[in-house]
Order: structure tokens, then C-alpha cells, then sequence
């Protein structure tokens, strides 16, 4: 699985510290991702990022079975069929801009208020993330 998953989305940041940050300046994503859910979606899976259960939507934009897009959203259960239950908007989106198959922090954008792509979003580089041991 990508470091994405790994790294970028552990509690290396702490989470709800990251949640409580303000929100530097905008953002701006490259036009090759603009309309990126028209590409194939990937299976989707569940995992638990430190203590929180979130689901990952992954989209293939070239059809060559890379992840090109990732999304992350919060679990908020499941229904009576076991069927996972999800925010309607994610609180972070993946873009695999230099095409290395990982996502670097200037390649991931975090959505605070989880209002879908806007302009409020911002790139997670941007953020001042105090240090914290594992």
C-alpha cells in the first residue's frame, strides 16, 4: 500500500491537533486531476488512522492501474447490512502530482470544514505540525 497510508495519515501530526490548526492560504490543484472521479475507482477499504476508523476512496485517472487520487473520509458506522457508512466529503485528498506512486505532503490537501474541493482546502506541506514522538 502506498506510504501515503502509512505516512501521511499517522499520528505522526497528531491528529486532532491537526484538526485544530487555522487553515494557511488556498490551494490550487494541477488540471490533470480536475475531474478525477470520472477515472476508475479503485476498491475502497477501511482502516484505522490512529484511533479513528476512515474509509479510502482511490481513483486510477490514466487506466493504468496506479493510484493517481486518494481520499480519505471519517467512518461514522455502518448500516444493517455492514455496509460502511461515510462522511458525505472527505477531510483529505491525495494527488500523486509527480507520478512516484507515494504522496508527499505538498501532494495532499486537508479539507477542515469537509465541503468537497473549493478553495478552502489546503495543502498539508503548508501546515506548521509540531513535533511529536511515535
Amino acid at each position: 500500500m502506498k506510504k501515503l497510508i502509512t505516512l501521511l495519515f499517522l499520528g505522526l501530526f497528531g491528529i486532532s491537533s491537526l484538526f485544530s490548526q487555522e487553515l494557511p492560504k488556498k490551494f490550487e490543484i494541477p488540471k490533470k486531476y480536475e475531474n478525477y472521479h470520472k477515472g476508475f475507482l479503485l476498491p475502497c477499504y477501511n482502516f484505522y488512522l490512529g484511533e479513528q476508523l476512515v474509509h479510502n476512496h482511490r481513483y486510477d485517472i490514466d487506466n493504468d492501474g496506479i493510484v493517481d487520487v486518494s481520499e480519505l473520509y471519517h467512518v461514522m458506522g455502518f448500516n444493517e447490512r455492514g455496509q460502511t457508512m461515510i462522511t458525505e466529503y472527505p477531510f483529505f485528498y491525495g494527488f500523486d502530482i509527480n507520478n512516484n506512486q507515494n504522496f508527499e505532503l505538498d501532494e495532499i490537501l486537508y479539507d477542515k470544514a469537509m465541503d468537497g474541493l473549493n478553495g478552502n482546502e489546503v495543502w498539508l506541506n503548508e501546515y506548521k505540525i509540531s513535533e511529536r514522538t511515535i
